[in-house]
């Protein structure tokens, strides 16, 4: 969740119909692209209700972590979400709508968190889908995108 520093009760929120992640028990069968839904959701009302605004990532992304840069404008924030097997999207006009920025990824698009950077950059840390869970997390990358 992204709660905004300026706006009383806003918050984007991510939801997927996958869970487990980076675990590969969720993506070990074929097809489970085509079971994969999620997104972003927008609270206005501090998480009373939400709206989802997947434009630009369709409603098949199982979105898994979103930031705020919280030194964008309010009511025009930039926000950055990770999609599992998609990448790295971003959104520059409040979360309305989304463009894919892999730049830097390489061809792991199994991006599912975020941390902030100091240099105000965003770093995904992308996973492999398969094997154990201990395996992965030994083999997970940070990796820093030109966004």
């Amino acid at each position: 969740m992204a709660f905004d520093p300026d706006v009383k009760n806003k918050v984007w929120s991510v939801w997927s119909s996958l869970h487990d992640f980076p675990r590969g028990k969720m993506t070990r069968y074929p097809g489970w692209k085509e079971r994969a839904h999620g997104g972003v959701a927008l609270s206005t009302d501090g998480g009373k209700t939400w709206q989802p605004s997947v434009e630009g990532m369709s409603d098949n992304s199982a979105t898994t972590s979103i930031i705020i840069d919280p030194k964008s404008a309010p009511n025009n924030r930039t926000l950055y979400a990770t999609v599992y097997n998609k990448g790295v999207f971003k959104s520059t006009d409040d979360g309305k709508t989304w463009t894919l920025k892999n730049k830097g990824i390489g061809e792991n698009t199994c991006a599912f968190e975020y941390h902030a950077h100091v240099e105000r950059n965003t770093i995904p840390r992308c996973q492999p889908d398969t094997g154990s869970q201990e395996r992965q997390a030994r083999k997970g990358v940070l990796c820093r995108c030109s966004l």
